[in-house]
């Protein structure tokens, strides 16, 4: 599985050594995703409205544009659609592939996770601080973060002002 993730990101072939600590983890993130799928499976299979249901109940909180983009990587000749129904082996396989574990190895062609929609704090999605409430996003004042977004804004529209202006006089 290592190897498939590894070729899917367009890493290069080197050999995976086995470190126990990586496993491990591995192997509970298997067994956490085979016991999440058994929870909603109905005939060993999962209806394609339950996927972003499993993946919260794996703690995790893909896009529906992650989970197509993850679909084609896999299976190439889909063209991103994803069947109506999906069994164990093909949604274990999307999610290692969306959320690589550790031992893959993957460094620098590691999907990136965090954006300013779906940051990534220490390591666990910042969705999951939203669904469940953290004592510190409770504390939080929302107009300190409006006027924070608001001056980044700012800056990048006279930053691409600037840009255009002079961009128009060298010419």
């Amino acid at each position: 599985m290592m190897s498939r993730i590894r070729r899917r990101y367009g890493a290069p072939w080197c050999p995976i050594p086995l470190v126990y600590s990586e496993l491990e983890e591995w192997l509970d993130s298997k067994s956490k995703y085979e016991v999440a799928f058994l929870k909603r499976q109905f005939w060993m299979e999962i209806n394609k409205r339950e996927l972003q249901h499993y993946f919260k109940d794996c703690d995790h909180f893909p896009s529906l544009r992650e989970m197509k983009k993850t679909w084609a990587l896999i299976y190439p000749g889909t063209k991103s659609k994803i069947p109506n129904v999906i069994k164990m082996r093909q949604i274990v396989e999307m999610a290692f592939t969306i959320y690589p574990p550790q031992g893959a190895s993957l460094g620098e062609w590691a999907p990136q996770r965090s954006t300013w929609v779906r940051p990534v704090i220490d390591g666990v999605e910042g969705q999951k601080y939203l669904l469940y409430g953290h004592p510190v996003l409770k504390e939080t004042n929302i107009q300190v973060v409006a006027q924070l977004v608001t001056k980044a804004m700012r800056e990048s529209k006279m930053k691409l002002s600037f840009i255009q202006t002079t961009s128009r006089i060298e010419h």
